[in-house]
């Protein structure tokens, strides 16, 4: 059972959008709107697109906590009657581990919830998912032929390539951690077999996050591994000759959205930030650094569709980690991991 203890020791260009249409709270009192979220791409695109929208519509001062759901689960426990953000952003591993923590406020019944893609909406995952990613097999094109499985990684490992490990520390990080166990024996219950798999890739490089990860497979210091299909996708984009592969024993996603706290201490706002970030216009001003949206309204660009996961049929493929097996493990697996691998 996940205890506050041990979460602790495991968790170490598109005009300002409008705002959604639901009734305006009285703001008498109210003067910042904190929201806990990315940095990056992810931080640009709300500053530049969707805060000043939202504060000329509401009267409000969005104030930005930068992080990850890592850094913002914690806090949430250490203050559960008054939380410190209005809303969280997160990946779908922390949305259930909040969600076993009895952190969120129940589901809303949001105007542009009807918009989302079936499989993406709160019934299916305990959040409000704006974003869906592939994590394909991605492999330097100039060092290796293509591979057609994840198993090819060892087979690659044994003829000298450099397998990039992302550390599990972040939600894709397990989710390798997992394929890797599913490939020698194991399952999201058993993910020990993992390990000796992963030691038998030999000359392995750990990347800490996606910038470090995006990082090395630029500067060729890595030639395979699990990674997001956008991020391959800027890479060859940038003439780096990297590709992406959907391997045969599955193509596995991650799902971006938020939560609302519960006791959440302006819920009028914080449910009227959480339906923006379900409606088109947010969703294609993301749609526009390549993060594919989980509303089936957006229009995109020609170009930029094959870029994007579109469709109920193309996100329908994707295999999704079984989190309330994987996250009550998370202290155990940090710690072997860092036996295994350093810190």
């Amino acid at each position: 059972m996940i205890t506050r203890r041990t979460l602790a020791a495991s968790l170490l260009a598109t005009p300002a959008l409008a705002t959604p249409a639901l009734a305006t709270p009285a703001l008498a009192q109210t003067t910042s709107f904190v929201v806990a979220t990315f940095g990056g791409l992810f931080e640009q695109t709300l500053r530049e697109h969707v805060i000043p929208g939202f504060e000329k519509g509401h009267g409000v001062r969005v104030q930005l906590e930068l992080g990850t759901g890592s850094t913002f689960i914690p806090k949430l426990l250490a203050s559960p009657r008054r939380p410190p953000f209005d809303v969280v952003h997160l990946n779908d591993d922390e949305a259930y581990l909040g969600d076993a923590l009895g952190l969120w406020a129940p589901t809303q019944p949001l105007p542009h919830l009807a918009e989302i893609a079936p499989t993406l909406r709160p019934d299916r995952v305990p959040m409000y998912a704006s974003i869906v990613y592939e994590l394909p097999l991605v492999y330097r094109t100039d060092r290796m032929t293509a591979p057609t499985a994840w198993a090819d990684l060892w087979t690659a490992a044994a003829a000298g390539r450099t397998i990039g490990i992302p550390h599990i520390s972040n939600s894709y990080g397990l989710t390798f951690l997992l394929i890797a166990a599913q490939l020698h024996g194991g399952s999201e219950k058993d993910l020990s077999p993992a390990f000796p798999a992963l030691q038998r890739l030999g000359s392995v490089k750990v990347f800490r996050g996606v910038t470090q990860g995006h990082s090395m497979f630029q500067q060729g210091e890595i030639d395979a591994g699990l990674f997001y299909g956008h991020r391959a996708q800027q890479l060859a984009d940038q003439g780096i000759p990297v590709a992406a592969v959907a391997p045969t024993e599955g193509l596995w996603g991650q799902r971006t959205g938020l939560q609302i706290p519960r006791a959440a201490r302006n819920p009028e706002l914080s449910r009227a930030w959480a339906d923006l970030t379900l409606a088109a216009p947010y969703q294609q001003a993301f749609a526009a650094g390549l993060y594919s949206p989980t509303n089936t309204t957006v229009q995109v660009p020609d170009a930029l569709r094959p870029k994007l996961v579109l469709g109920e049929a193309r996100v329908g493929r994707l295999r999704w980690p079984d989190w309330s097996a994987i996250n009550p493990q998370r202290d155990a697996l940090l710690t072997r991991w860092t036996q295994t691998f350093g810190g």
